[in-house]
Formats: structure tokens, sequence, C-alpha cells
């Protein structure tokens, strides 16, 4: 079995307002590229709230894993939230064995 590596892949840019960085564990990133992680999480993001739990249910294997805290439904933060779990869902689909983890960020300006 390959050993982990701890050196991170780095990649620099020059970030807009309202850019979304993702970060994500190798759960995902050992099923999916790059390509096909931003197509799932801007496919999800073009669907209201309420659309997004109808249109990507909870992988039934999965639901004990939510979180317990409470989201405030309709913030952005509990949009990206559902995204992120969409995004760690489709992982698990697509047959990862491995730590699944994913987070979104909101890049907003103070101005």
């Amino acid at each position: 079995k390959p050993y982990v590596v701890s050196t991170p892949q780095i990649e620099t840019c020059d970030l807009k307002n309202d850019d979304l960085i993702i970060l994500a564990s190798d759960g995902v990133w050992k099923v999916m590229s790059n390509e096909q992680v931003a197509e799932v999480v801007m496919g999800a993001l073009q669907y209201k709230i309420e659309e997004i739990d109808k249109r990507y249910p909870c992988h039934p294997h999965l639901r004990n894993k939510q979180p317990d805290g409470k989201v405030v439904e309709g913030g952005s933060n509990a949009m990206l939230e559902r995204v992120a779990r969409v995004l760690r869902d489709e992982a698990y689909i697509r047959g990862s064995n491995d730590n699944i983890s994913a987070i979104l960020l909101r890049i907003q300006s103070n101005q």
C-alpha cells in the first residue's frame, strides 16, 4: 500500500470576489479530477437550497454522518454546506474508500 505523502499540491492564482475555494481530502481527489469536482460543485450551485435536497438526496449509507449542528436555512453558508455534502456523496458513489471531507469557501470582498 502506498504511503501518505506529506508534500501538499500547491497552486497560486489571483482570486476575484465571489470565487470559490474547494478544500477536500484525498478521498475526493483519488476518484475525481479537478474538472469533475468543479462540474459537480457548479452543477449543484445552480439550484436553490430546497432543490439541492430534492435533486441530490443524502446517500443512505452516509445519513448517520450528517453534522449535528444546525444550519440557518437560506444563508450562503447553508448553501455551501449542502454543496459540500453533494461533493462528498459523489466521491462515495464513485467508489472512494478513503476519508472523504469537503469544505467550500466563498471569497468575498470587504468593500
